[in-house]
């Protein structure tokens, strides 16, 4: 049983990066469409949320490597 919840949780953690990773590609395409249309306060305003999402992949695969080598 222990086992399963381990590989549930490693599943999810690789999960989690994934999907970080989708949300940076998507914030990064904004803020480049944002720069482009000449929209800078905007393009500033979308880059704040990338801080948050690197350090969350940051925390995902850091706890993905402690998982697989626990």
């Amino acid at each position: 049983m222990l086992g399963r919840l381990r590989e549930d949780e490693i599943e999810m953690e690789r999960r989690h990066i994934r999907e970080a990773r989708v949300w940076i590609a998507r914030q990064e395409e904004a803020v480049v469409r944002l720069d482009l249309v000449g929209a800078y306060d905007f393009a500033l305003q979308a880059r704040e949320p990338l801080v948050r999402f690197h350090t969350f992949l940051a925390f995902a695969r850091a706890r993905l490597d402690y998982l697989e080598n626990k």
